[in-house]
């Protein structure tokens, strides 16, 4: 049995799973990452 997480986006509560967990947060990095490369972003 996987492991389940408790994640708070923007006031959502969500439960999730381990994989899709780290999925979520690699695309919040990459999220980050492509606004940090932009005008303004910060360093």
């Amino acid at each position: 049995m996987k492991k389940t997480l408790t994640v708070n986006l923007c006031g959502t509560v969500c439960h999730i799973d381990e994989d899709a967990f780290y999925l979520l947060d690699n695309y919040l990095a990459n999220l980050r990452a492509c606004f940090r490369r932009q005008q303004g972003g910060k360093k």
